[in-house]
């Protein structure tokens, strides 16, 4: 792909400084249209190779983007697991800070999520209590989360 841009580039640049070191005229006509020839030549000959060498299979020259596009997929994927995790987290601290009575920030949850195909689960939580809950039992929490999600929770002090 390198080469071809490079030879493209290098037409154009031959084509350019011809037409413009040809003197005005009849001559300067034919000069840039020659040169607009080549260009266009040099810009169809992966096409007429890709004809001439594979018999018309088009599918080999397009392959690199089928897998670009599942390349993006999986980032776009990425992107959804990430956006579902982050307003888990923030939707379970706003229940646990209302259920427990908690200052807002008193402490952070962060969740594991284990993939299943094309869906997420939550398999771990974690949660990092503030100096402005100490007085909270870590025990209830954990057992909080444990029946709202049904997964292990682990409680630990900041």
């Amino acid at each position: 792909m390198g080469g071809f841009i490079l030879t493209v580039m290098g037409v154009a640049l031959v084509a350019g400084v011809t037409g413009m070191l040809t003197p005005d005229g009849e001559t300067k006509k034919y000069v840039r249209l020659v040169g607009a020839l080549s260009l266009l030549c040099a810009l169809i000959s992966p096409v007429i190779s890709a004809i001439s060498d594979g018999g018309g299979d088009f599918d080999e020259l397009f392959s690199s983007f089928h897998g670009e596009e599942q390349e993006y997929e999986e980032i776009y994927k990425e992107a959804i697991a990430q956006g579902a995790k982050e307003n888990a987290e923030i939707e379970l601290t706003s229940a646990i800070l209302s259920h427990f009575d908690l200052p807002v920030g008193s402490l952070e949850l962060t969740l594991t999520l284990l993939p299943q195909g094309d869906t997420y689960s939550v398999s771990a939580a974690q949660v990092m209590l503030m100096s402005s809950a100490i007085y909270a039992d870590p025990r209830e929490i954990s057992e909080y989360i444990n029946t709202e999600l049904g997964c292990p929770c682990s409680v630990i002090y900041g």
